[in-house]
This record gives structure tokens, sequence and C-alpha cells, in this order.
């Protein structure tokens, strides 16, 4: 088998940059080639645009310091405002804000992972109707592991393309649980749109509208990092002992469940609905 040094030429990987309608994978694949293997003018000129692209995606977001091991802090309020969700996920997972070449090759997993296992919705229709979501989303993100092909691969790369996925399908098994207790067929998430805005598309089953996908984002962001609250300490102790990301993540799910935790929230709206 090639090496990835003996896949590319300096032509080959031209070509692909310059091509107009190529796939997002294939022309991060080109760029990490000539970065690595080209030479130099071209290393130096693709790591100044990309610096330059990242500069100009978030003019305003300057570390307000940087944490113990060197990673920047941002303000949440600014993250929330000119980011996006996917992007926050990729600070949170890098350590970083993605430049262009990063962040289009970081969309590219997201996309491959927007469809649900077959054998997770046939799960999905065989719940009760009084089946509460997060008793549904416990029971199938732990499901989810059985049809994914790094299961077992603990590696810290699988780990990544895993979290993707779960990310990605989370809201999807919410929407089809919803959908399908309603009497209406789960949908299928429209591809090159934004994680808030699949979660409404196949909740509602039409396209959201602009101010609400900003509004359901700017939720996601500011929901992405709780520090250490009792599902986070419950998904690092689990992770702890060296088993794979789905059990960790069913930990996690299982004490947000909880009356004292995330369970609070469903106390908030009956609260509400009786005001």
């Amino acid at each position: 088998m090639d090496t990835f040094a003996q896949q590319w030429t300096l032509e080959s990987a031209l070509a692909v940059l310059e091509h107009p309608t190529v796939d997002s994978k294939l022309w991060a694949e080109a760029v990490e080639w000539l970065l690595v293997y080209g030479p130099p003018e071209i290393r130096e000129l693709l790591t100044a645009a990309s610096g330059h692209a990242t500069r100009a995606s978030f003019p305003e977001l300057k570390p307000q310091g940087y944490g113990p091991d060197g990673s920047p802090c941002y303000d949440i309020a600014e993250l929330a405002e000119q980011s996006s969700f996917e992007e926050v996920a990729y600070l949170l997972w890098f350590g970083r804000l993605p430049g262009v070449v990063e962040f289009r090759a970081f969309l590219d997993g997201f996309s491959g992972s927007m469809k649900m296992p077959v054998e997770t919705v046939m799960i999905l229709r065989m719940f009760p109707h009084a089946a509460t979501p997060m008793e549904v989303l416990r029971t199938a993100v732990s499901s989810l592991g059985h049809w994914d092909p790094d299961s077992g691969n603990t590696r810290l790369d699988a780990c990544l393309r895993k979290a993707q996925r779960i990310t990605e399908r989370i809201p999807l098994i919410i929407a089809a649980h919803r959908r399908l207790r309603d009497g209406h067929e789960p949908l299928k998430p429209k591809a090159g749109h934004s994680i808030a805005f699949n979660f409404l598309y196949t909740l509602q089953g039409t396209e959201p509208d602009p101010d609400m996908v900003k509004a359901m984002d700017t939720a996601l962001i500011l929901h992405a990092d709780h520090e250490q609250n009792a599902s986070t300490f419950a998904a690092r102790v689990t992770a702890a002992t060296m088993t794979d990301i789905y059990s960790a993540m069913t930990s996690a799910i299982a004490a947000l469940k909880g009356p004292l935790h995330g369970g609070a929230n469903a106390e908030v709206m009956k609260m509400l609905e009786q005001i």
C-alpha cells in the first residue's frame, strides 16, 4: 500500500486545488500533502493563507487569556455572537479555532455522520409511547456503538470520529423519537446545513426560520462546555476506565436524566405551563 507521501505529486495536488467543484475531503488531503511535502514557497503560502483566513473569519475573536496547558480562552458571548456550534466543537476538541483548511475537512466528517443506522431507527420504533426523551436517548445512544465501524477502537483519531458521529446523531434521535410518537415518519437531514438547522428541520418537517436556527445554534454553543457538572463527571469517570466513548456518553446521559440535574428542566417546563 502506498504511503500518503506517494499518493500525491506536486502536479496532482495543485490540480485538485484549482478544480472548482472538488470534494472537500480530497481538497483537504491535497492541501495537507502540500503543507508537508510541497516546495517551501508553497508551504509558506498555504500557511499564511490559512492564518489569514482564520483572522478574516474570526476578526474579533481574540483570546481573553490562556489556560495552564496553553489553550486559548475565549469570551463565550463573542463565540455565541460570531461563531457556530461546529466551530466551537472544533475549539473544544482541538484547543483552537480552525482555519479554512481544517474546518472544511472537519465539516466533511460531520456530513458523513448525518444518517442514523437503520437498526437504531428500528429500536426507536419499539419504545413504548410513555418513554421519555431522556430514556429513549440513553438507550439509543448506547445502541449506536453496535454499528459504528470504530466501535472497539480507542485511538484518539477514532474517538474524534465517534465524537462527531454522536454529536451529529443525538439531535436526529430526539427528533425521530418525537415524530414517531406523534405518528409521523422520521426525516433525513439535509446535507450542507448545520446541526442546529437539521435538528429543527427533522423535528418540524419544514425548513426552519433563520432566526430560529441562530437561536438554536447559540443555545448549543452556550451548553457546549459545562466544566465539571454531574454528567461531565460521570462521563469522565467512565472514560477513565478505558472503556469506549459510547459507554461514557451513556453514563453521562443517565446522570443528566436525574431530576437534580438535566431532569430539572422538565419540571421547569411543567411549572411554566401551569403559570
